[in-house]
């Protein structure tokens, strides 16, 4: 027998009760969330805490490539072989195990560039999609690139929407710790490397986002109820406010009198303008 959290089931539909009616009217919408941050410091625990509960919000990971478009393509790479569904299920586990520290281990040379551009393809459609639909989107794990976030921050703010930074972090001898416990932890030349390269970037991202940014300390000894707090706190700074882009007011405005629900009924290039810049 199941048994349901009725409370908790009514709450979460009350919460996402607007993404029913979903309209350009979303205080939600024309918002883009970078989210990084120093290897261990958790930030996959985080961003589930802000916003697991959030229907309206995209999730875009960069683990997506490998987790999202692995299966797809043993499916429908071969639509006239017999597909295999035991051998994509004992893949997933042995992933999850950690037996195999991606599905690209899975893959010869040859294949793994086919399956790469393949889910690619997968990841660029549904992203564009969220994109033209005005969703809130958080961009997971892409904090190292500093020159391609600058960029992308300007590009997204020159068609309207509000941009923040999260950055989850902690000191180096946590990140270590944690390293050690995973499943597929990494060497620890890695992480130290990584560590430094993210805490040397913190300023540079603080001057481009502002107000906008928003930095996280999950230590060892931060307690799961002290992330949730600091985690509520950070998502109801950006969720509960409506757009701030004057550029994405207006263009607000006129999506309202036009009756239009797209960017692309506003933009007539924007698929050419996203496969450019994007």
């Amino acid at each position: 027998m199941i048994v349901i959290d009725k409370e908790k089931y009514i709450n979460l539909l009350e919460k996402n009760l607007d993404i029913l009616n979903e309209s350009i009217n979303d205080k939600n919408i024309f918002k883009i969330i970078f989210f990084c941050g120093s290897p261990g410091a958790g930030k996959t625990t985080t961003c589930d805490f802000m916003f697991k509960n959030n229907l309206e919000v995209k999730i875009a990971d960069v683990d997506d490539i490998d987790n999202y478009g692995m299966y797809k393509f043993m499916i429908l790479s071969n639509p006239t072989k017999k597909v295999d569904l035991f051998k994509i299920l004992k893949v997933k586990k042995q992933i999850e195990q950690g037996i195999l520290k991606t599905p690209k281990d899975y893959w010869n040379s040859e294949d793994r560039n086919e399956y790469r551009i393949f889910a690619n393809s997968l990841l660029r459609k549904r992203n564009l999609n969220w994109i033209n639909s005005m969703l809130p989107t958080v961009y997971m794990g892409i904090g190292l690139n500093y020159e391609r976030i600058k960029k992308q921050k300007a590009v997204f703010e020159s068609i309207g929407f509000d941009t923040y930074m999260i950055y989850v972090g902690c000191s180096l001898d946590t990140a270590l710790e944690r390293n050690k416990k995973r499943n597929r932890s990494e060497p620890d030349n890695i992480i130290i490397d990584d560590h430094h390269k993210y805490e040397n970037l913190l300023d540079s991202y603080r001057n481009i986002f502002k107000d906008n940014f928003f930095e996280i300390r999950n230590e060892s000894d931060t307690s799961l109820q002290n992330l949730q707090n600091r985690a509520d706190w950070v998502y109801n700074k950006i969720m509960d406010n409506r757009i701030h882009n004057k550029l994405g007011i207006e263009i607000c405005k006129e999506m309202k009198e036009k009756h239009y629900k797209y960017l692309s009924d506003f933009f007539t290039n924007f698929v050419k303008f996203y496969d450019k810049h994007f």
